[in-house]
């Protein structure tokens, strides 16, 4: 192998992908380049960093069951006929951020 090793070879390295002969190219290559021997173990000690990262925080027992309860049940609290914006009680004349309504402009009585 005359050309560096790819992004591809040395992440499918950090990975333990390779087998056999292609193995033993790379091995070849990393023995006589230092350049990817130095790319080769920061892609595995980066992998390892994150594998172990993830694994720092354990997600409480239950919380699954919790978190798909309630949204079972807020599904089952809104009707979906409903297409109005949470925080906004029916009937208001005017949305602060948004102006009036077009159903309200066509009642309005023209005392703004």
């Amino acid at each position: 192998m005359s050309e560096h090793l790819s992004d591809a070879m040395l992440s499918a390295l950090a990975d333990g992908e390779l087998a056999g002969e292609e193995m033993g190219r790379v091995e070849a290559h990393l023995a006589e380049c230092p350049n990817c021997t130095r790319r080769a173990l920061s892609e595995s000690l980066l992998k390892r960093s994150v594998a172990r990262a993830g694994q720092r925080y354990a997600m409480p027992e239950g919380l699954r069951e919790r978190v798909m309860g309630a949204t079972a049940e807020s599904r089952v609290a809104t009707p979906t006929s409903q297409n109005q914006d949470v925080g906004h009680p029916a009937g208001t004349k005017e949305d602060k951020y948004r102006g009036p309504s077009p159903a309200s402009r066509d009642q309005d009585d023209g005392t703004r």
